[in-house]
């Protein structure tokens, strides 16, 4: 019996069954609280339904009998048989049940109905985050994409293709008051579909939970021949619908950093390119974030890559005026040494002592004795004024090698804010000049 009393305890709230023929309660709504609910009955008792949100968790107390309390089938069962819930018999239980069951058949006030429905789906909810707090990560599989779709401007479609569904996830938390909160999560799922990390966003939140270093990536054959290298799931997907028919047809590799990198991070994203059987000839593109951090970015992707498929590599970041990248010139390939020599040729290598202290746009490349192995480095002074958008970045990355380690693709800022650009979500927000500034001020 209790099996199918939960099913129907689930379903009815006991604040709408006490409404209906034969209880006939009446809600006293001004000694109501958010916390209680007042009812007089037709013979002149009171009781109290507890205010919850969930039909099953509600319950009743008599304010005049305080062997007079219980849950929905105690309260129908007494009422049924005139007496008090601890003096029920087994008989007068199952009478209490059969009436519950036969809600369904009959017709239940519009009102009764309509509070039934929204219960049910907050039962539903409360299911779902039973479910995920089992779950590592609080997780279940995405059925809310709102965020995504609504807020972020990603088509359902692009959400649901074979490479990015099997990660999408929600997260879901839900605080004190009770209010549920459904985050958007992407997640890197081991072979045996364990939660290696999950990069979780809504509109107020940007975080990477359970392990920071492993990076989230779409689901790929092996052999891709583009991998994308982004800052967040969110611009990664972004850019496939943007250039949705240019890459249609190829297969594609996404990787987000979740807004860090560091060696231990390009570790494991070296781990999933050789998972994936990366190659020099697979194309990597970096559509990082149009600002100084992605700039950075870039220079890593390029270092560590150079370091991975082509030459030993280290890059050397800073707080002067030169990034330097440091090669090992024994591992060089023939004419690579030549083609860099004849790339700084092509610029102008004296210091720019005029522009406060900067540089400008040379390349110092320099040949060092190495004084613990003998061996001979190579050490390239890259000017911080240049980034990695320019032809002379490019020029180097082609100096390499006949097929370039990097290529470059950026937004005006980042690959979703164009998605929503696009599509109206979002209005480019101008800035006023400096003479507009000043008469506008003046008009005040």
């Amino acid at each position: 019996m209790t099996d199918q009393y939960d099913n129907l305890k689930q379903t009815y709230h006991l604040a709408d069954i006490v409404k209906l023929n034969p209880f006939n309660y009446k809600i006293s709504a001004k000694k109501s609280s958010s916390a209680w609910l007042k009812f007089k009955g037709p013979n002149g008792d009171n009781i109290l339904i507890k205010n919850t949100k969930s039909p099953f968790d509600s319950f009743y107390i008599n304010t005049d009998l305080d062997s007079d309390k219980g849950d929905l089938w105690k309260f129908v069962a007494s009422r049924l048989a005139n007496t008090t819930p601890n003096n029920l018999s087994t008989e007068e239980k199952n009478t209490g049940l059969t009436f519950l069951k036969g809600l369904g058949h009959i017709e239940i006030l519009p009102i009764v109905k309509k509070n039934s429905e929204k219960r049910n789906s907050y039962t539903e909810k409360k299911k779902q985050l039973a479910q995920a707090y089992f779950n590592k990560g609080n997780t279940i599989p995405m059925t809310d994409y709102d965020f995504l779709v609504k807020k972020r401007g990603i088509a359902l479609q692009v959400l649901q293709d074979s490479r990015i569904a099997p990660t999408l996830y929600n997260t879901i938390v839900t605080q004190e008051n009770g209010k549920i909160w459904r985050n958007t999560a992407f997640a890197n799922l081991d072979s045996a579909g364990e939660f290696q990390s999950l990069e979780v966003r809504n509109e107020n939140l940007k975080r990477v939970y359970l392990n920071h270093n492993i990076p989230w990536h779409s689901i790929s054959d092996n052999k891709p021949e583009v991998v994308l290298i982004g800052e967040s799931a969110i611009d990664v997907i972004s850019y496939l619908e943007l250039h949705y028919k240019q890459l249609s047809d190829k297969s594609i590799l996404m990787i987000s950093t979740g807004g860090t990198i560091y060696d231990t991070k390009l570790d494991e994203i070296s781990k999933v390119l050789d998972t994936h059987q990366c190659w020099l000839d697979t194309k990597f593109l970096s559509i990082t974030d149009n600002d100084t951090t992605g700039y950075d970015y870039d220079l890593k992707f390029a270092s560590f890559l150079l370091n991975k498929y082509q030459v030993p590599t280290e890059l050397e970041q800073t707080n002067e005026f030169f990034n330097i990248f440091k090669f090992d010139s024994e591992k060089l390939a023939k004419g690579t040494y030549s083609a860099l020599a004849n790339l700084t040729d092509t610029f102008n290598k004296q210091i720019d002592q005029n522009s406060n202290g900067k540089y400008g746009n040379y390349i110092v490349l320099n040949q060092i004795e190495n004084k613990i192995d003998t061996s001979k480095s190579i050490h390239l002074h890259l000017p911080k004024s240049i980034n990695s958008t320019q032809k002379i970045f490019n020029d180097l990355m082609d100096s390499f090698s006949d097929s370039r380690v990097l290529y470059i693709h950026k937004a005006k800022t980042d690959w979703n804010e164009t998605l929503q650009l696009r599509k109206g979500i979002k209005s480019l927000e101008v800035k006023p000049s400096i003479k507009e500034q000043k008469t506008k001020t003046r008009s005040i």
